[in-house]
């Protein structure tokens, strides 16, 4: 959607993909499509691919390895809130795309939510465990632009 258009609706299209199960029952990462009613000039219909990932720890864990695992999901919100739009805007000078960030949500003590972009059709996944040459180049130039970035 244009930064110009006005959204007259939204709606959830078709059925929810459960994409992943968090390690250890701590939430899930679903895919779906929001159909978006726009007006920019004229009326016209927007398919979006979002990502929804949800995090709540199991309850009665008071471990250090909760804790740390809290930790991680933290530092995630912080980085989609804050560091994500940085990457976006050096998207422009280097091939480093990261997700839209539509929504993050952190419920203390430890429920989070993130609301994202779904990449997988711009960048599809290889079969697990196997790159090629190629895609090995690829993912190494992704995470030294990344880097990049930040110095």
């Amino acid at each position: 959607a244009s930064i110009t258009s006005t959204v007259l609706s939204i709606t959830h299209k078709g059925e929810d993909e459960h994409i992943q199960r968090l390690w250890a029952g701590y939430g899930y990462v679903v895919a779906f499509r929001l159909s978006a009613k726009l007006r920019d000039d004229g009326v016209k219909t927007e398919e979006i691919p979002m990502i929804l990932k949800v995090v709540r720890p199991p309850a009665k864990d008071s471990s250090i390895s909760q804790s740390r695992k809290i930790r991680s999901y933290e530092v995630e919100a912080n980085f989609y809130s804050y560091l994500s739009p940085m990457l976006a805007e050096a998207h422009l000078f280097s091939p480093c795309p990261v997700p839209l960030v539509y929504h993050v949500e952190c419920v203390p003590p430890s429920v989070f939510s993130f609301l994202l972009s779904d990449l997988r059709q711009s960048y599809p996944a290889p079969e697990a465990w196997t790159l090629s040459f190629c895609q090995t180049a690829g993912a190494l130039k992704w995470l030294a632009s990344f880097h990049a970035v930040f110095f």
